[in-house]
């Protein structure tokens, strides 16, 4: 049994692990769905590692995505995909976690599922990536307040320059996992300041498949600068059969659904 709440269908019972909620067509408000994901670490800088990535994806409510909720379901069924887990970019392309004893097929094959479910999805988002070592500071014990400023300063402006898309919605629902607390902080303190009736939900990448949208967006965004810096990783280049088939298959597809505004 299912109960609509705030453009979403929820089911009345805790959500089980691998169950996906499912949008429904319409709504009485018009809502704004933000998932926000992170690569990187604000703890324990490396100057030689690299890269921080920060990605709002958003969706509004009104438009469904049942449909393709339905299709990458039937998708992954023909594949190894494990039904109790979520879907992380980066430890299908390096072979890590739930994907350790997978073959590069296999791992492709849930990859490429995903990506063309957020293809195929009404979203859009905007991607925060920075190279660490032009956010270290040489004075030991600023780096993550110095990070932590740069995101909050470049998510900042990028709200306020497109405020006229946000206040088109009565509503805007955040999820976020609670990774990190100082994306909670960034979180908090932009959105609460620039945007009206924020309600921040906590949430686990295995109920949402847009998270984990998020989160694979996040990853080809590192990989877009990654390649870029020539910095790909040997597991990273074999991932992608061909040299061009990042760029030609995942990168230029993904850059139109950069937010316009």
């Amino acid at each position: 049994m299912y109960n609509c709440i705030m453009g979403w269908l929820k089911d009345l019972d805790p959500p089980k692990a691998g169950i996906v909620p499912r949008h429904f067509f319409g709504g009485a408000l018009a809502t704004l769905s933000i998932f926000v994901d992170e690569t990187g670490s604000f703890k324990g800088f490396d100057p030689n590692a690299n890269y921080y990535g920060l990605t709002l994806l958003f969706h509004n409510q009104s438009e469904s995505i049942e449909l393709e909720l339905d299709r990458l379901e039937e998708t992954l069924r023909h594949t190894t995909y494990k039904p109790d887990t979520a879907l992380h970019a980066m430890p299908m392309i390096r072979r890590e976690d739930d994907w350790v004893g997978q073959t590069i097929d296999e791992r492709r094959q849930q990859f490429s599922r995903l990506f063309a479910f957020l293809r195929r999805c009404p979203i859009t988002y905007q991607s925060f990536v920075l190279r660490q070592r032009e956010v270290l500071d040489t004075n030991k014990g600023s780096n993550e307040l110095k990070l932590l400023k740069r995101l909050t300063r470049e998510v900042s402006l990028f709200i306020q320059a497109n405020l006229e898309y946000f206040t088109l919605f009565d509503a805007v629902i955040a999820y976020y996992d609670n990774g990190q607390t100082e994306i909670s902080r960034i979180l908090t303190t932009v959105f609460t300041t620039l945007l009206f009736d924020v309600d921040f939900r906590p949430a686990a990448p295995s109920d949402y498949r847009l998270f984990q949208a998020a989160d694979m967006i996040c990853a080809l965004e590192i990989l877009r600068m990654k390649q870029a810096d020539k910095t790909l990783t040997g597991s990273e280049s074999s991932f992608f059969y061909k040299p061009q088939e990042l760029k030609k298959n995942y990168l230029t597809p993904l850059s139109k659904k950069r937010f316009k505004g």
